[in-house]
């Protein structure tokens, strides 16, 4: 059905793809397979191609370190050949991570270092939470009162020093101080005999 509305350009664009087709640097040995075996069906080769040549061209296209090996292997069909290079792959790996720990003796202190990080993370994150019953009790300020007064990168100010501008007193602001404002009507009146 698909041969039926492919055209020539098509056909020759997914040949060259099969021909060209390799392993990526850190493609697994099975997303490979299945990218060959897709490449031969576009491309309309499993008929046309013997199995020892599909068998070739797989391995021509796999990482040299694997290739090696899978080719020495002399496998028999496509499927041989997908499963020698996936054990050859997982050998490789489990090596590659045996000889880098054996290599890396920091790695264990590593290890150590980031499980003691943990532990006093763990410690911190107690320390800072305070069960509910243990808590202070948030002063009742009032009812409809101001939240208390905090400066511009958002921590409590210390009141005791500030004096008001309304009564003079120290503790608090003007805008929190329940004396009755003064020297308003002062203002009004000096206003009021300078435009007379």
């Amino acid at each position: 059905m698909i041969a039926k509305y492919t055209t020539i350009a098509m056909k020759n664009k997914w040949q060259m793809e099969y021909q060209n087709i390799r392993q990526g640097p850190t493609e697994m040995v099975d997303a490979y397979a299945a990218r060959f075996r897709k490449a031969i069906s576009k491309a309309e080769m499993g008929n046309l191609l013997p199995a020892q040549m599909q068998v070739m061209d797989f391995v021509a296209g796999l990482r040299p370190e694997l290739a090696i090996i899978t080719n020495g292997s002399n496998p028999a069909d496509f499927d041989k050949a997908e499963e020698i290079a996936k054990n050859v792959e997982s050998a490789s790996l489990i090596n590659k991570n045996v000889i880098a720990a054996a290599t890396n003796p920091a790695t264990a202190e590593v290890k150590e270092l980031k499980a003691q990080i943990l532990e006093l993370k763990a410690k911190i994150k107690e320390a800072k939470y305070i069960p509910q019953e243990d808590r202070k009790p948030s002063q009742n300020n009032g009812g409809n009162r101001k939240p208390p007064y905090r400066g511009s990168n958002r921590k409590p100010v210390d009141k005791r020093n500030l004096k008001c501008f309304n009564c003079e007193k120290k503790g608090h602001f003007k805008s929190e101080c329940r004396a009755k404002p003064k020297d308003r009507t002062d203002y009004q009146n000096i206003r009021f005999l300078e435009s007379e």
